[in-house]
């Protein structure tokens, strides 16, 4: 999209992810902030945390508003596909809060349908594009450490309490996790524990995620400690 306007925003899902995202934009030079969809537009205070912009009653609405030009979807994960398939359908340039997708059938769902409508379709992935990132890829194909034939990678972190929309909930599926990996992963292994039990699996990265038998997960507020652990290899 080429125009000497700035880029019009709007948000599906105003949660705390989305008002990051609105003070990013706001420090923006080429874009702005317009409209917030939400399924509670009458919520008490929405209109002070997202100074300036419309209100808008449920997802649907943002769609059809010709005021929009680009969608940030900011809804709990397994909602992260529906709502790009649907913004391409009504030719909205998307940006999605990663994960982009559950499965590799939803990622190739909403590829096909941004193809189709020739509209953007991007992943909130900030990794890929921080200067550290691209500073390690310069420092490896100038071969300052060497020949690179394996990368592994962990991360890990701490959930004050079971989230079962999370993209990292064994309820969901393990092999989200990858999303984190700056590279794909050869072979993919999520745990997560709400002490003192665990669950884990371990599947290829590449297959289509299939359904986890986990433990019943607690909805204590008991933390939940999730890591998940890639590596890759030439093939």
């Amino acid at each position: 999209m080429t125009t000497d306007r700035k880029l019009r925003w709007g948000i599906i899902g105003p949660g705390g992810i989305a008002q990051a995202f609105r003070d990013g934009v706001k420090n923006s030079k080429t874009g702005e902030l317009v409209a917030i969809a939400s399924r509670n537009p009458g919520k008490a205070g929405l209109g002070d945390t997202f100074p300036g912009a419309r209100i808008l009653d449920g997802y649907a609405a943002i769609l059809k508003d010709p005021g929009v030009d680009a969608i940030y979807i900011a809804t709990p994960h397994p909602g992260h596909a529906e709502w790009a398939i649907k913004a391409a359908e009504a030719g909205k340039h998307v940006l999605v809060e990663k994960p982009l997708a559950l499965s590799a059938f939803e990622a190739d769902a909403i590829f096909n349908a941004h193809r189709k409508a020739g509209t953007f379709i991007g992943e909130a992935f900030m990794y890929r594009l921080h200067p550290a990132t691209i500073k390690l890829g310069e420092l490896i194909a100038a071969g300052t450490i060497g020949e690179v034939r394996m990368i592994q990678s962990s991360f890990g972190f701490q959930m004050p309490k079971f989230m079962p929309e999370h993209r990292l909930s064994p309820t969901i599926s393990p092999v989200a996790a990858s999303s984190m990996s700056a590279a794909i992963p050869s072979r993919c292994r999520a745990s997560s524990r709400a002490r003192p039990q665990a669950s884990r699996s371990l599947i290829p990265s590449r297959s289509p995620a299939p359904p986890i038998s986990a433990r019943k997960a607690p909805t204590s507020g008991r933390p939940l400690c999730l890591n998940s652990t890639m590596a890759s290899s030439p093939r």
